[in-house]
């Protein structure tokens, strides 16, 4: 079956978990330590995260907003095998609420058997920033070492200083000790950074900015390598790559738009050089914070959005395009529907 288009094989509603109090805001899948099986790391607006086993559904761990320190998670990422980054946001007077941190990390320490412990996790905030003001986005790199290693390495966007920075730091156990070097990528963005990414072939960072421009850069020099012009008249929503293949760019619109493109990295990026667009160009109004993700194939491509402005649990959808008949070449500007 040759086609110039992704199908969409399937769309389904969604309803919100009753663990969280307020709305989830987003969640990842999480790997703790050497075990083999993956955990669910969500976080909400109620200012709680949560980690879940996917097999039993029962909740293992969990911080409330007090131990946080924040309001709630702008965004997380997992930045080594015992330790998650939690970008802060503070909205309220609580007295309770630590406006001092620049980003929170939270050490990992599981107990086996899947028994509940909150002690399992442990906030550790950070004021050592190299931005100027706050940070939007973070997101873990595939190429720092995991295990028992003294090191991670990860990225992270800027809201007020719109720059993006490759971090290098110091661990012990499930703690942060010092930051032992950071690495700015000459981006150029005039906008808000909005969504994150890490190429491990190259090793370059991609990052996605308010006013939809998508930039390449290389981590070791902080270099621009290419920069997209303005793929989306709205922010950037996230920016992935393909789990088979690292070439294979994933980048999705926010807050006024159904579309996912995407782009072989080996042709560039512009709005013109789409290897395939997903969905419709409509002014719908889902949150910022919906993430189109990979299936771990390869094929797959999974994309939820709200209809409507409305806060109900019941209007989510979640779309699902198959991608593996479409053909994929510099001059396919097919759209998926």
């Amino acid at each position: 079956m040759a086609s110039n288009y992704a199908v969409r094989v399937h769309q389904f509603s969604t309803r919100l978990h009753k663990a969280f109090q307020l709305k989830p805001r987003a969640a990842f899948t999480c790997s703790v330590g050497s075990r083999a099986e993956q955990k669910i790391v969500a976080y909400g607006l109620d200012g709680t995260v949560q980690i879940w086993d996917p097999y039993t559904q029962m909740r293992e761990a969990g911080l409330a907003r007090a131990e946080l320190g924040i309001d709630y998670a702008e965004d997380m990422a997992q930045v080594s095998s015992n330790i998650l980054a939690c970008v802060p946001k503070i909205v309220s007077g609580d007295t309770h609420i630590s406006s001092a941190a620049d980003i929170v990390f939270i050490g990992l320490n599981l107990p086996l058997g899947g028994r509940q412990s909150n002690a399992a996790m442990e906030a550790q905030p950070w004021v050592q920033s190299p931005h100027v003001g706050q940070i939007s986005v973070v997101s873990g790199m595939s190429c720092s070492p995991r295990g028992h290693s003294d090191k991670a390495l990860f990225l992270t966007g800027g809201a007020k200083d719109k720059d993006v920075y490759m971090w290098s730091v110091e661990i012990h156990g499930t703690r942060i000790m010092s930051t032992s070097a950071t690495q700015k990528m000459m981006a150029g963005h005039t906008a808000r950074i909005t969504a994150l990414c890490h190429e491990p072939i190259c090793n370059r960072a991609l990052a996605g900015s308010a006013n939809g421009r998508v930039s390449v850069n290389d981590i070791a020099s902080g270099r621009l390598v290419t920069s997209g012009a303005h793929l989306s008249k709205c922010a950037i929503g996230s920016v992935t790559l393909s789990p088979t293949n690292a070439n294979i760019l994933m980048a999705s619109s926010a807050s006024k738009s159904e579309q996912v493109r995407i782009y072989d990295l080996r042709q560039g990026i512009s709005c013109s050089k789409s290897a395939i667009t997903l969905g419709i160009d409509t002014p719908r109004c889902q949150s910022r914070y919906s993430r189109s993700a990979w299936h771990p194939d390869g094929g797959l491509v999974m994309y939820p959005f709200r209809n409507g402005t409305s806060e109900s649990p019941e209007d989510g959808l979640v779309a699902i395009w198959d991608t593996r008949y479409a053909r994929c070449d510099a001059n396919n500007d097919g759209n998926g529907q």
